[in-house]
Parts: structure tokens; C-alpha cells; sequence
């Protein structure tokens, strides 16, 4: 096999295997009479990868017919570690080279690139070792799904955007005129992780045709690597699905390459799992004159608390608006249940009255002491003090300080 690709298209394959790498740390090479495909599988085999570059990718594709046997299936395969391939494709590649060629025989151990640079008329020759032999077959075809979708990547990006990047499924519940995308967390609930929820019409798809409603669960790393390589070269982005459970297709077309991801999906319905969860917070107390809202947490703690006791920061020795207190927060529990009596358990001056008992008599508990004072600052008084003091002296005005330097030995006035 002899492939040359031209400088315009180094940008393509080097982006490309970048994108690999982010699946998996093996890298398999099939090349067929008519296209090269470059396939990587991740570590528990959710997510599969695969690039296939037509013959027109290349400016020069050759395969001996006598390595395209029926035992290999009119395919030769090869696999390569992802590390030792990923650092040929690192930065502008299409600004560097003059063409990138390609060379494997069946029989060597070694696949063989050749970079020839524009400048110096550089040529660098890279052997890397195959892997021990393996063909790997995916059996799901891109297109295999009813359901499919075609939106830009710009779209895409802009519902990822509203997303956290913690964030590491994505669940969406397809509908006949529209998708909502939801951030998914397994497990119980936590009130400090935010629920995001994105709902798309299907006017903004370029292509919309569900025949099965569903809801799909997958994982979002797959959808952020295709939709960075998508917006690099201004690719639409595709989804094949059939429903939650089964293999959900991302797919990039162009005239002379394709790009997609098999994800494994699930059902958050039938695994038991709620995609939205809603979570009570306890209310608060607004201190309003017109609208007294207690929790139950604070009415109880008024009931059980012992006023006898001495307070640390503070002694308070009316007995009288103390029992005053309890007795009108005892009112605000029966106007809060009972709102249509409210004008005759609880008034306005016993509204008034709470306030000024809490805000005049110092009932609070939570009395922070004054800091002392810096001795920094006594310093500073200390320095400058003549800094503060009268530079005119009323008494000593009109008086003869010293004598006169002229002649005429007048005095001052």
C-alpha cells in the first residue's frame, strides 16, 4: 500500500487522528481498493471511532493486487499503538509539509511515514512497529437508525455551551416537533449540582425525521470531540439513532472523508433513574410588618426555649416581654393557618411590638465584641499628633515677635 496525501489534506488527517486519540489508545488501519479507514475502540468498548478517506482524499492511491486476498477479505489491516502515531500530526502540518506518503507491505513489521517538508527540501522518514495482527469488526452500520437529525455544529456548541464542563452525560428526550436536552446525574440528587434544561424546536435542524419519540442517555465526551472537529472545517453534524438502549450514531460527511462515532446509550426510564429531580428548600422568614412568615423549625425553638437563663453578652430581666414574646409568636402561628382570622389573633401593634422587643431589648443572641484598637494606629496618633495641633495662637496676635528688618521700624498690627 502507497498513499501520498498533499498538503492541503494534512490538516484533515492530522485533526483527525487527534480526535482519535481522545477514544481510544489503539489505532487500526484497513486499507480497501477505494478508501482507508482508521478505527479505535475505548477501553470498555462504549464509544467506537472511525475516520474513512475516500481515494479522492489522496493525490496518489496505489494497493498491489496480490496483497488483496479472499482470506483477508479484499482488506489489508494493521494496528498501531495510538502513542507512538499521535506525535507525527502535531501542529500545522499543512504550513510545514509538501505531501505526507504512506507506505505499508505485508510482510514488514514496520509501517513507513514520509514527510517531506517545503523548506530545506527535508525529508523524514518515521518506522513505526505494528501491533500483533487483529481485524476488528464493528457490525452497526451509520445509517442504521429511524430516527435522524442534522443540525450544525454551531447549534450544537451553543447547547453544550449552557452545560457545565463537570458535566459528563447528556439525556435527551426526543419529541415529534422538539428535543430537550438535560444535564443526567446518577444516583440521588445533590442541591449543589445545577440542572440545566435546553429545549430545541425542530425548525432549527436542518433535517428532522423522528419516527420513534424516545428518550436517550449518553455520554457527552464523544459529542464535544465531534463537534470540535465539526467547527474546525465547518462540517454538519448528524444523528442516527433508534431509541435509548441501543447504538446512537454521530456523523460528518464531506465529499472526500467521513467521520463517526458509535456511542452506547441507555434509557434513564427503564434503568429507574430520573433525568429531573426537584429538591424542597426550607422557607425562609421574611420580615415584613404586613406578611409574618415563621418556618416550624423557628416556632418550635420559640416554644422550647428556656428565657430564665442568663445571657452571655447581655441580661435581660423583663420577665413580662419575654412571656409577651412567646405568646405573640404563639399569634403568628394561628394567623399564618388560619388567614381568615388573621385581623383578630394578630394585630399591628403586636407586629410592632416583635421588632422593637428584638431590635430596642438586644434579644439576640448573636453579639460579636467589639476588636480592640490597633497598636499600629495608637502609633500613628502617637507620631502625628503634632500634625493636629492650632499652628496660629489667638493671644500672641498683635503682639511684637521680632523687630522689623527696614528702616522705619514700624510694628506690626
Amino acid at each position: 500500500m502507497n498513499c501520498i496525501v498533499p498538503a492541503q489534506n494534512t490538516k484533515v488527517i492530522s485533526k483527525a487522528i487527534n480526535a482519535l486519540a481522545k477514544v481510544g489508545d489503539e489505532i487500526y488501519l484497513e486499507a480497501k481498493r477505494d478508501e482507508l479507514k482508521l478505527t479505535t475502540l475505548n477501553m470498555s468498548k462504549t464509544v467506537c471511532a472511525q475516520c474513512c478517506f475516500f481515494q479522492s482524499f489522496f493525490s496518489s492511491y496505489d494497493i498491489k493486487e496480490n496483497q488483496l486476498t479472499e482470506e483477508n477479505n479484499e482488506t489489508i489491516t494493521c494496528k498501531l499503538f495510538m502513542k507512538s502515531v499521535l506525535p507525527l500530526f502535531k501542529g500545522n502540518l499543512e504550513k510545514k509539509l509538501e505531501f505526507l506518503k504512506i507506505e505499508f507491505d505485508m510482510s514488514s513489521d514496520f509501517m513507513i511515514f514520509k514527510m517531506k517538508y517545503k523548506f530545506d527540501q527535508i525529508l523524514m522518514i518515521h518506522k513505526l512497529r505494528l501491533m500483533d495482527s487483529e481485524t476488528l469488526s464493528i457490525g452497526i452500520t451509520p445509517n442504521s437508525g429511524i430516527n435522524n437529525l442534522l443540525a450544525s455544529s454551531s447549534l450544537l456548541n451553543q447547547v453544550l455551551s449552557m452545560f457545565n464542563l463537570s458535566d459528563n452525560e447528556i439525556t435527551l428526550e426526543i419529541m415529534n416537533s422538539r428535543i430537550i436536552a438535560r444535564n443526567y446525574y446518577t444516583g440521588t440528587s445533590n442541591p449543589k449540582q445545577m440542572r440545566c434544561e435546553v429545549k430545541l424546536s425542530a425548525g432549527e435542524f436542518f433535517i428532522f425525521d423522528v419516527k420513534n419519540e424516545t428518550i436517550v442517555n449518553f455520554a457527552l465526551k464523544p459529542l464535544r470531540t465531534v463537534i470540535s472537529f465539526a467547527e474546525t472545517f465547518n462540517l454538519q453534524i448528524g444523528l442516527n439513532f433508534d431509541g435509548g438502549g441501543k447504538p446512537l450514531t454521530l456523523l460528518m460527511k464531506n465529499p472526500t472523508f467521513q467521520i463517526y462515532l458509535i456511542v452506547s446509550t441507555l434509557n434513564p426510564n427503564k434503568e429507574g433513574q430520573s433525568t429531573m429531580s426537584s429538591t424542597s428548600l426550607p422557607t425562609t422568614t421574611q420580615r415584613n410588618k404586613k406578611n409574618l412568615n415563621i418556618t416550624i423549625e423557628d416556632q418550635q425553638a420559640l416554644e422550647n426555649e428556656n428565657w430564665d437563663e442568663d445571657i452571655q453578652f447581655g441580661k435581660i430581666n423583663e420577665n413580662s416581654k419575654k412571656n409577651n414574646f412567646v405568646s405573640i409568636m404563639k399569634k403568628a402561628n394561628s394567623y399564618s393557618s388560619n388567614k381568615e382570622n388573621q385581623s383578630e389573633d394578630l394585630n399591628e401593634s403586636d407586629i410592632s411590638e416583635v421588632y422593637r422587643m428584638d431590635v430596642d431589648d438586644n434579644i439576640d443572641l448573636d453579639v460579636i465584641p467589639k476588636s480592640p484598637e490597633s497598636p499600629r494606629r495608637k502609633k500613628i496618633k502617637l507620631v502625628f499628633s503634632r500634625c493636629y495641633e492650632p499652628t496660629i495662637c489667638v493671644p500672641n496676635l498683635g503682639k511684637e515677635i521680632n523687630g522689623n528688618s527696614d528702616s522705619n521700624n514700624s510694628k506690626i498690627e
